[in-house]
């Protein structure tokens, strides 16, 4: 083996699981070296290939290039699942590769995305089909598929299939309401976008089969409050509530106020909205029926659970949370973070944000630790 002279790291930077059953994992060492390993479907570890990688290989065109963060998208349900990852940098620019939106084939490499406006990078979001750019100065941009006007472009379109007719693979701003307002969050779901206004109130586009726009409705499908929409608009069933986070699930939203109430809206067949089945979907934002407070809050775009952290540090799941197994009310997962839950109890096992972790710190599972150790021991070997 040849030896490339890496110091042998101390801070895993970052580690996220994702994919089916949380089988892949990107990591950046204090060095700012960057690895993929483990199944790599769709070719989403960026190592050039979709073959099943059971060392850590060196993504070369991202290490020293001082990547910011990762997300992940795609349609990840099965073994054989259709993923595809941004990375992020310092510097602004932005890489995709794997089963990328809006592409007749993988990308087996990162690939430079580009951008005609100068921006600066804030944070990026994906769902299954599309992608979200949050811009420094508070701009957002979309691409991808646009079938359901998860993108908010198109005014022009059609919302009568979920084809890839209307997509793009080029970020384009998004305009309308929020085009003179600074965002400062966003976040996608499946097939919907949501974004949060630094005045605190909420902005939704994209499919509301099950309500997740907020527009209203409760109940029976055919009802038009179900309606889905390309059009940027302002999610006025939250009143006066001044909101501080939001959330997207698959089909469902977490919207924390700054005092700490959680409201919910969307679908509610896993009980993902704290309610029991019966009420399998509402499109009215409602505050969780419990007395406690939050100060955090996580979903993910793949996924039917919700989960919060309250004013105690403890951090609370329902939803789907496993196969087979689903909790109708706000329970203790006994995890240190939010992030934690997604790593260790649901399904997939997607992290919704980087975690950093120094190798003497204790870990969060014996998964993670077997992880670590084991990639540590390879880079000791040399690659």
């Amino acid at each position: 083996m040849v030896n490339d002279g890496m110091q042998h790291p101390d801070l895993m930077q970052i580690l996220p699981f994702f994919g089916y059953s949380g089988r892949e994992v990107l990591v950046i060492t204090a060095d700012d070296k960057v690895y993929g390993v483990g199944m790599n479907s769709s070719g989403c570890l960026g190592l050039g290939d979709t073959n099943f990688h059971e060392r850590p290989g060196e993504i070369l065109s991202l290490s020293n290039k001082r990547v910011k963060g990762f997300a992940c998208g795609g349609s990840v349900f099965l073994p054989s699942s259709r993923i595809f990852v941004l990375a992020y940098l310092h510097s602004g620019e932005i890489y995709q590769w794997g089963s990328v939106p809006h592409e007749s084939s993988f990308i087996l490499r990162p690939q430079q995305i580009g951008i005609d406006l100068e921006i600066k990078v804030k944070t990026v979001a994906c769902g299954r089909s599309h992608c979200m750019i949050l811009s420094e100065d508070g701009k957002v941009f979309t691409w991808g598929d646009n079938g359901r006007g998860q993108l908010g472009h198109s005014e022009n379109q059609t919302l009568d299939d979920y084809s890839h007719a209307y997509g793009t693979n080029q970020p384009n701003r998004v305009k309308g309401i929020i085009e003179e307002k600074t965002v400062i969050d966003i976040s996608c779901g499946g097939l919907f976008s949501v974004v949060l206004l630094d005045n605190g109130k909420v902005v939704t586009w994209g499919n509301n089969v099950c309500g997740e726009l907020g527009f209203g409705g409760e109940g029976d499908y055919e009802t038009s409050s179900y309606s889905s929409t390309v059009l940027p608009t302002e999610v006025s069933l939250l009143n006066d509530a001044i909101i501080g986070k939001i959330a997207c699930g698959r089909s469902h939203v977490l919207a924390l106020s700054k005092t700490g109430i959680l409201y919910v809206w969307g679908d509610n067949y896993q009980c993902q909205l704290g309610q029991p089945t019966n009420h399998r979907r509402c499109g009215n934002p409602a505050e969780l029926k419990t007395h406690l407070r939050f100060i955090d809050i996580g979903a993910c775009f793949a996924s039917d659970i919700s989960v919060a952290q309250s004013e105690d540090k403890k951090v609370y799941m329902w939803g789907n949370v496993s196969p087979g197994k689903i909790i109708s009310e706000p329970t203790d997962s006994n995890c240190s973070s939010v992030n934690h839950v997604f790593s260790l109890l649901t399904y997939p096992s997607i992290m919704i944000k980087p975690m950093k972790l120094r190798a003497q710190e204790p870990k969060p599972s014996a998964v993670l630790n077997s992880s670590i150790n084991e990639f540590k021991n390879v880079l000791n070997e040399g690659i």
